[in-house]
């Protein structure tokens, strides 16, 4: 491919456009009506000089010109807003003839068009905020350093703060001025906003600072920060927190004692207003005194928080209170919030083990996709969708691609179904992640950051992650297991979701059946998860029982969850089944099997045809299946089934179990003419199936 930068458009650069919202208003009276409908703003902007008084009746300006004074007065308010009078020169006139001569402009048509194209921007955010007297007492400050604009959700100013810094006496001095824009008056707005509030109101996380510099910081470097009015010395109760609401805190607490009092009073006061989670930076000991976010320079102030967050106090402390107790409405308590199954939890961790090769990656994997459609392919239980996040790090994303095709194609599910509710991803060919590394198992606080946000960004349900091995750098000691199951747990309280870990169990000796306590991790991983399963293969001796190939087939062997009576699922049976994909491959899929029953397909006139059968032996049949006279053999002729086959053969033996035990049938000693022993035969019992038929 060839590129001709002769034929490139000119760079050289426009007069940037009006946006839509701006262009000129047609009406003169529609231009007019606009520029008085905020008018304080307009005329801050035309006259930077002027200011307003307290009561917001009248602007004032040295001459039209822009000198400084009051000289000039404008109307703001009642019928005359708009009308000026110039008490030097006795000139007066309207809000045109004072934006013409602002302007410059030489007709009344050039300042229409140029009033028009200013409405757009006086119906949002006026571009420049008169300035006001200043206060009492004040005079020595000189004029503001910067004013803070405090804005509504929809970015009107409501509030302003005004930073002042002088010198005394050689020394740096500095103090606020809040002035409330509805009241005209300085002072700070009974019911206070946070700074920032049009950005932080769309933030998963917020960071909260002391001051307005300290959060401007951040936000240059596009981090969602904010402060009270009033830093540190502001009442809790006046500032509006309804913001922080299902969403995670960050607080920043300037490096003294006043900041640190501040973070852990504000910390307990966002909590009780419903914050997610709410944690308080640890600011190094290398960091000076008062030491904040508006004195990092030119650090990474983004690469600074994870840092921070990732410190403990040294001595280890944890906050402890101590509340007694105060009657409470118990109907109130909200409930466990299962996602699925009663195995799956929002604020909780679930741990599947199994041994290798058993099915526990296709169980997670459907139960991911029963999750997101709400079929409730496995459950028999239908509910309202919901959204999955599913990684496995062992198998490669083309190959879960596939295995969801064959799960769709198995049960005839729509893949539209899955559309912004099933997100999939492979560690395989890439770097994958950790979370945690080392052989003292130190967590990876960063990745935990990533993820969270992540999860609450997207709305994220239920987190699976398989398996849990390959996301761990560290030894899997009780030690290293309980960090990273505590963590886990905390990463699902924040996000309000649930967490279920695909886990293997340790290497067993040969015919030794695995137990849930022999999970990698044991009772350290089981103690943090509040609900763990165990897998376990079928027998081959359950598979001759069955009639099945045992390779195919797994139950949940062992169930145990602190939250809820014990599971519907315990002893529960799943098949792998093959199913071939559209690309060709074949792929196994799990589907929930029954234990065949042994009396499927048998009337009760063949109980009866048995029961007359075996009544009429003679000498009578025998209990032993090792005799040549067994009863059995004589149930497979009756019924045509195959004693020489293990599956058949175990049937048998169910069938003349359950006879027995209902009085078809009876087991009673008979003494053998031959050698004279008693042994057990089975002769026909009490109960004659036929005739309770026809009952």
């Amino acid at each position: 491919m060839i590129l001709d930068f002769n034929s490139a458009p000119s760079q050289a650069p426009e007069a940037p456009k009006a946006p839509e919202w701006s262009q000129p208003a047609a009406d003169r009276d529609e231009v007019h009506a606009t520029l008085l409908g905020q008018l304080e703003g307009v005329l801050g902007y035309l006259y930077p000089q002027g200011f307003s008084d307290k009561k917001a009746s009248k602007f004032y300006i040295g001459s039209i010109l822009g000198e400084a004074g009051e000289s000039l007065a404008v109307e703001l308010k009642g019928p005359k807003a708009g009308l000026w009078h110039d008490f030097a020169t006795s000139d007066g006139g309207d809000i045109f003839d004072l934006w013409k001569e602002a302007r410059g402009l030489a007709s009344f048509r050039e300042t229409l068009k140029d009033a028009g194209e200013f409405t757009g921007a006086v119906q949002n955010v006026p571009r420049r905020t008169p300035t006001r007297k200043n206060p009492k007492g004040g005079e020595s400050w000189g004029i503001p350093t910067i004013t803070y604009n405090y804005t509504d959700a929809s970015g009107s100013i409501v509030a302003q703060v005004e930073r002042f810094e002088w010198e005394k006496d050689g020394k740096a001095q500095k103090t606020f001025r809040p002035w409330d824009t509805k009241q005209h008056a300085y002072r700070a707005p009974e019911n206070r906003p946070l700074y920032n509030l049009p950005n932080i109101a769309k933030a998963p996380e917020i960071i909260v600072v002391e001051g307005e510099k300290a959060a401007d910081a951040l936000i240059a470097q596009n981090l969602d920060a904010t402060t009270a009015m009033g830093g540190a010395g502001a009442p809790l109760e006046k500032t509006d927190w309804s913001i922080v609401e299902g969403r995670k805190v960050i607080i920043w607490p300037d490096n003294d004692e006043a900041g640190k009092s501040y973070a852990a009073r504000l910390k307990d006061h966002l909590e009780a207003k419903g914050a997610l989670s709410v944690s308080i930076l640890s600011v190094p000991d290398t960091r000076p005194d008062k030491w904040d976010a508006a004195d990092a320079g030119g650090e990474d102030l983004g690469a600074l928080i994870r840092a921070m967050r990732a410190e403990t106090p040294k001595d280890g402390a944890a906050r402890f209170k101590v509340d007694f107790w105060e009657p409470i409405d118990f109907a109130t308590i909200p409930r466990v919030q299962y996602v699925y199954n009663r195995f799956y939890a929002k604020g909780y961790t679930s741990v599947t083990a199994a041994p290798p090769k058993v099915g526990k990656s296709l169980l997670g994997l459907i139960e991911a996709v029963d999750i997101a459609t709400g079929r409730g392919i496995l459950t028999g239980e239908e509910q309202a969708p919901q959204r999955v996040y599913y990684y496995n790090a062992e198998d490669g994303l083309d190959t879960i691609k596939n295995r969801v095709g064959a799960i769709l194609k198995h049960y005839n599910i729509d893949q539209k179904e899955l559309v912004g509710r099933l997100s999939i991803n492979s560690g395989v060919g890439t770097e994958g992640f950790y979370i945690i590394s080392g052989p003292d198992g130190e967590i990876n606080e960063p990745q935990f950051h990533i993820m969270e946000e992540a999860c609450l960004r997207q709305k994220v349900d239920i987190l699976i992650l398989d398996p849990l091995q390959d996301l761990s750098r560290s030894p899997e000691t009780n030690e290293v297991m309980r960090a990273l199951g505590g963590r886990l747990r905390q990463f699902s309280s924040k996000c309000d979701l649930a967490i279920g870990l695909i886990h293997h169990t340790r290497k067993m000796q040969a015919g030794v059946k695995a137990g849930i306590d022999d999970m990698r991790g044991g009772s350290a991983l089981r103690g943090t998860a509040r609900f763990n399963r165990l897998l376990v293969p079928m027998s081959e001796d359950d598979g001759f029982k069955a009639n099945v190939d045992h390779r195919y087939f797994f139950q949940v062997g062992d169930i145990e969850g602190n939250l809820a009576p014990p599971s519907s699922d315990y002893a529960k049976w799943f098949e792998k089944v093959s199913v071939q994909c559209d690309n060709g491959e074949s792929t196994g899929v799990i589907a929930s099997w029954e234990w065949p029953d042994a009396f499927t397909g048998l009337r009760s006139e063949d109980a009866s045809a048995v029961r007359n059968a075996i009544a009429n032996c003679d000498p009578p049949a025998r209990e032993n299946s090792q005799s040549a006279q067994w009863a059995g053999f004589v149930v497979a002729d009756v019924l045509g089934l195959h004693c020489e086959e293990k599956g058949e053969k175990s049937r048998i033996k169910s069938l003349l179990s359950e006879w027995i035990k209902t009085d078809v049938l009876s087991v009673e000693l008979w003494n053998n003419p031959r050698n004279r022993r008693e042994v057990k035969v089975i002769i026909g019992g009490p109960n004659n199936p036929s005739e309770r038929s026809e009952e």
